[in-house]
């Protein structure tokens, strides 16, 4: 695999791909991230970045000057400081090992000889291949044989703005009830500490459905993207922005 690319784009690629934040984990509610390991795949011009544990996948698509196709494994904390140390554009190559150039710099860094998921990594991909955004969502994709059966964009400003009142409440799951004309996200942990907003989509579309789930998900996207979030009762959410999209299994158990 080799390729030409802003170095400070794939940095932010990477550190998005870990969706950082406030996450139900064994400590209770507190920063974690979805993973360090993270896999590319570098198809013509195209670089997928991905990471998935058997209950989520997250994928980012850049543009690139692509040279040669191929894939890979690796670290973000052992690219990510590379990366800020560069300036511009980079190529990256790899073979053994990872190899990071620009002008009369060179970095070599190991590749990982496997992601820890990768078995649900593929899976998950291939469930969401030619999902595409779309400003005024017509269809409704189907997860592995199974079709969602609602739909609504809303900005990432109103999701983000929405989840971080949503968190003060430290439960770390949040409802999502679309009624075919709006959609109410809440969070409770009693009924005296709970938080709920009630937000006007730009689009809608299919059946009414409510689903719970877990994590950071509105931190993975950028600010003023238009998402579309597929919905059906009891089953994986997926949001889809123009260069990324998530997929997270419904909440179960704390999970």
């Amino acid at each position: 695999m080799k390729f030409n690319v802003s170095a400070k784009e794939l940095q932010q690629a990477i550190e998005s791909i870990q969706v950082r934040g406030k996450n139900l984990t064994s400590k209770g509610f507190s920063s974690s991230t979805m993973g360090d390991y993270f896999y590319m795949v570098l198809e013509g011009n195209n670089l997928s970045i991905v990471n998935a544990s058997p209950i989520f996948l997250a994928k980012i698509d850049i543009t690139v000057e692509g040279e040669e196709n191929g894939e890979t494994v690796a670290s973000a904390t052992t690219v990510v400081p590379y990366l800020k140390s560069f300036s511009d554009n980079i190529t990256l190559s790899v073979s053994d090992f990872i190899s990071i150039t620009q002008g009369t710099r060179k970095a070599s860094l190991p590749r990982v000889v496997n992601h820890p998921s990768m078995d649900a990594l593929n899976a998950l991909m291939e469930r969401t291949k030619g999902i595409n955004w779309s400003a005024e969502p017509a269809t409704l994709p189907s997860f592995g044989k199974s079709p969602f059966e609602g739909t609504f964009s809303i900005t990432s400003n109103n999701f983000s703005s929405c989840m971080k009142n949503c968190e003060l409440v430290r439960s770390g799951v949040y409802k999502l009830d679309f009624n075919k004309e709006t959609v109410c996200v809440s969070s409770q942990q009693t009924t005296q500490n709970s938080y709920e907003e009630t937000i006007t989509p730009n689009h809608v579309s299919g059946e009414a459905a409510t689903l719970e789930y877990t994590g950071a998900l509105h931190n993975f996207f950028l600010k003023n993207q238009l998402l579309n979030f597929y919905v059906k009762d009891e089953f994986p959410l997926l949001i889809v922005a123009p260069d990324r999209l998530i997929v997270k299994a419904p909440q179960s158990n704390g999970d």
